[in-house]
């Protein structure tokens, strides 16, 4: 009797321990930045912006595991998401300014991010700027970002002219 009682009980542990397996939680993330960057970019283009927005923090989560220069675009893209999205600008700001410092060859396209982040929070003088820095690093055979420079600058109002006295 004893014995069937031990099997019962095991069975019973056996069962309600099979039960919580469905709570079970993936601890690691089997993606890498790269990865993460290019199922962003992918949602973004598809007007997937949560979708998007969630790739790029998994994807800064994974910073360590980039380079300095995938490490900043991941940042610049989800900044750009936020733009996009008209949600916290103050951060997507914060993270158009760290990715300046190490988006080598990609600067030019994060201070075009940083420009209309700008110009859309009204800092008119600062987008100006960032444009103006932008044109001058940009290289000059690359056709699309000197006209991705020229579209944001015409999105930007009109300054005032003043008049001499």
């Amino acid at each position: 009797m004893r014995t069937s009682s031990w099997l019962l009980l095991a069975l019973l542990m056996g069962l309600s321990a099979c039960a919580s397996v469905r709570n079970v939680v993936l601890v690691s993330d089997p993606l890498s930045c790269e990865e993460h960057a290019e199922l962003g970019t992918s949602y973004a283009e598809q007007k997937m912006t949560g979708e998007a927005e969630k790739e790029f923090r998994a994807g800064l989560r994974k910073k360590k595991d980039c380079t300095s220069v995938q490490a900043a675009m991941e940042a610049n893209n989800l900044a750009m998401v936020l733009l996009t999205e008209n949600k916290d600008l103050d951060e997507a700001r914060r993270l158009a300014r760290a990715a300046l410092e190490d988006a080598g060859p990609a600067r030019p396209y994060v201070l075009d991010t940083l420009a209309e982040i700008d110009a859309k929070t009204g800092r008119i003088s600062e987008a100006r700027l960032a444009l103006d820095h932008a044109d001058m690093i940009a290289p000059a055979n690359d056709k699309a970002l000197l006209n991705q420079l020229a579209d944001t600058r015409k999105k930007l109002p009109e300054l005032p002219k003043t008049h001499p006295l």
